[in-house]
């Protein structure tokens, strides 16, 4: 009886993110072809790589960025100039979205930056295991680039606390 109750409650989260799904897209102007880009409360250096890579997949078609990270919500426009909108969403609503995508993978236009999600995701052992770095993990593994090529880092020269510290990222070879 508990899998039945389990399996229920499954459903019924995954039913929220169907509706929370079709109201953020109800709020944007959308074609078939659109692409959407899913970047989560992950740490800092992830997300800053997550926005690093951005503009190769959000040049392909018009894209909407939608995010819990509110860095990623005020630095997106200093990565990419391709991105026709951004929605910040709270983590309930990205975790019901992510409820619904692990159920029925409703698009293949989704792409979700976490080294988690969608469930069953081992790509991030290899970042983890030293083979590979975390841009390549991103820019490879998740925005699926058929190669790997580094971007130039993209600095901030602005006064807002957040983002100074959000944009503090060095590699290693260039770390002194």
């Amino acid at each position: 009886m508990k899998y039945y109750k389990l399996l229920d409650n499954n459903i019924e989260r995954a039913a929220k993110g169907r509706e929370v799904w079709l109201n953020k897209l109800n709020a944007l102007d959308i074609n078939i072809d659109d692409t959407f880009i899913l970047i989560l409360n992950n740490e800092s250096e992830f997300n800053y790589y997550a926005l690093l890579y951005l503009n190769n997949i959000a040049k392909q078609n018009k894209a909407h960025l939608l995010t819990t990270d509110v860095n990623v919500y005020k630095a997106y426009t200093y990565f990419t100039d391709s991105i026709d909108s951004c929605l910040f969403l709270s983590e309930d609503e990205a975790q019901a979205i992510l409820s619904f995508y692990n159920l029925y993978m409703f698009t293949d236009k989704l792409f979700i930056l976490s080294s988690t999600y969608p469930n069953g995701r081992t790509g991030y052992n290899l970042f983890l295991n030293g083979k590979i770095d975390i841009e390549e993990f991103i820019s490879v593994g998740i925005y699926r680039n058929e190669e790997f090529l580094p971007e130039h880092l993209v600095e901030y020269h602005g006064d807002d606390l957040e983002l100074i510290e959000f944009f503090n990222i060095t590699r290693e070879e260039e770390a002194f």
